[in-house]
């Protein structure tokens, strides 16, 4: 994963910590990741993972933590 700011330059990169998940018909995948490092003071920050389009936050929002969904 990656984190961009407003400008759409590259500002840090994450990895995952840790995976859970179900399996079956209502099955679902957690997968936790962490960015360090990440510059203070941009206007908004892009996250994006595996390549699916980025999601902006602002530093607040990012410094409370995320939690993002693909798929339904």
């Amino acid at each position: 994963m990656k984190v961009s700011d407003e400008s759409g330059i590259l500002l840090a990169k994450g990895s995952f910590t840790g995976s859970s998940g179900r399996g079956g018909t209502n099955g679902y995948c957690i997968f936790d990741f962490t960015v360090t490092d990440v510059p203070r003071g941009s206007k908004f920050y892009e996250v994006e993972i595996a390549h699916r389009g980025g999601l902006s936050y602002t530093e607040t929002e990012a410094e409370e933590g995320l939690a993002l969904s693909i798929g339904d």
